[in-house]
């Protein structure tokens, strides 16, 4: 067969998107006495599986000798090489199914390899089985705890953050289940960081079963709080603005909840007449970008001054809708502190949740087992980097648009070295005079 020395093909039929080859076993079989007592005793044809080949199903037809020993009177066949023991498929297209039924349903496996649904089902089977008995997952020093729903269940998802890969997968997140996987996890007491959201069964369970573990509030649900301020404030505005004057607030939402310091020279100015004309929004965006600034700070104790002068300076108007984050934060606030000294976030964990909801959504009907069968084989080890064909880099030319001019220029406010006291008007005039300097914006905003 193809590239399989122990075969040798005779002729080949193409039918369409079919290909049927026909091949002879070159190997003669193990006799089970002296060899000359083998004689021929007729013979089958095996129908063998391969892999596609320029997208045609290919069919191998083998012609198998039977052997008749003269001696003990036992029939001996050929071997068959590179062929599983346990399908009609070569032991490389099984290696197929068992990779590609990973990380795709199995239908569309079973369709590509034209072979039957309950085929890839079973190869898959076997493949977990073996697979999960050897697998040893190390217990991480740096561990990421998250949610995600499986089967119309909301699950407990471990990871490792240090080697981005996953740890387990519960069946649920209740504290028992929790507590007990802790409890049995080897070498438990060199976890060293935990990262997590605001869920307080999992802080408990760390604190319980993880005696030498940080607990760390992923920034990510800590500023989504934040935004989720502003974005109540912009559509209070928004909908109390007279129609006559809502071209002031073109653009608004993109303007507020993006980073100061990633806008535009002309997204600047647009803010900056924006906030001028709505006071209530200027309150709102320099509360959350005094918040970011809390974690610039360059130590915990740093942060903890600068958390209780945030509080302190939220302006009235504002307040309300800033509650939940500051009761939050209040809650969590040792937790929250510990990612300016960790600088840990929960980032990889997050970005699994989303492989796993679409996993979930193109595999409907799937059970739990499967599901955290296929995670656990194809995220339980570090990705590797994926085959390319390289060209030499004599030939490459430069990229024209890689030059240092090209690049884009990183305007706006440094957050960081502004002062936590000043007032949002202050802060209006201070982004103001840094947008106008050199006068080079100036003119562009006014045509």
């Amino acid at each position: 067969m193809f590239g399989i020395p122990e075969y040798e093909v005779t002729h080949t039929d193409d039918h369409g998107d079919q290909l049927n080859v026909y091949a002879s076993v070159r190997l003669s079989p193990k006799p089970c006495c002296p060899p000359d007592k083998l004689v021929l005793n007729g013979g089958k044809v095996v129908l063998i599986r391969d892999v596609s080949v320029g997208g045609k199903l290919v069919g191998v037809n083998v012609r198998r000798q039977r052997y008749l020993c003269r001696k003990c009177g036992r029939t001996v066949y050929q071997p068959l090489p590179q062929v599983s023991e346990t399908h009609n498929m070569t032991a490389r297209m099984v290696e197929r199914i068992e990779k590609q039924s990973a990380t795709r349903t199995f239908a569309s496996v079973a369709d590509e390899l034209g072979i039957s649904e309950a085929s890839v089902r079973q190869i898959f089977g076997e493949h977990v089985d073996r697979r999960l008995n050897a697998l040893e997952i190390k217990t991480p020093h740096r561990m990421g705890l998250d949610e995600v729903y499986v089967g119309r269940k909301c699950r407990a998802l471990i990871t490792n953050l240090s080697e981005s890969t996953i740890v387990n997968l519960l069946a649920d997140r209740s504290p028992s289940t929790v507590g007990n996987y802790f409890a049995r996890l080897p070498d438990r007491a060199d976890v060293e960081i935990v990262a997590m959201d605001f869920w307080e069964s999992y802080r408990e369970a760390v604190h319980t079963y993880l005696p030498n573990a940080r607990v760390v509030v992923d920034r990510f649900h800590v500023m989504a709080l934040c935004i989720a301020a502003v974005e109540s404030v912009r559509k209070k505005v928004r909908a109390s603005t007279p129609r006559s004057r809502l071209f002031t607030l073109v653009g608004d939402r993109k303007l507020l909840l993006s980073n100061r310091e990633t806008l535009t020279v002309t997204e600047n100015v647009a803010l900056t007449e924006m906030l001028r004309n709505h006071p209530t929004l200027a309150d709102a965006h320099v509360t959350k970008e005094l918040f970011r600034s809390i974690l610039l700070a360059g130590s915990a104790e740093e942060g903890a001054e600068r958390y209780d002068e945030w509080k302190r300076l939220i302006p009235q108007c504002v307040e309300g809708a800033f509650s939940e984050l500051v009761q939050k934060c209040d809650d969590w606030k040792t937790e929250f502190l510990a990612y300016i000294e960790t600088g840990v976030t929960n980032a990889y964990t997050e970005s699994l949740n989303n492989a796993v909801r679409i996993l979930t959504r193109i595999g409907r009907g799937y059970s739990f087992e499967v599901m955290r069968a296929k995670l656990l084989l194809s995220h339980s080890m570090q990705k590797q980097a994926p085959r390319r064909f390289v060209r030499s880099l004599a030939s490459s030319p430069s990229c024209p648009n890689d030059s240092a001019e090209n690049r884009s220029e990183i305007l706006g406010t440094d957050i960081a070295r502004l002062s936590i006291g000043s007032s949002p008007q202050n802060w209006v005039d201070e982004w103001t005079s840094e947008i106008r300097e050199g006068d080079r914006v100036v003119s562009d905003f006014q045509e």
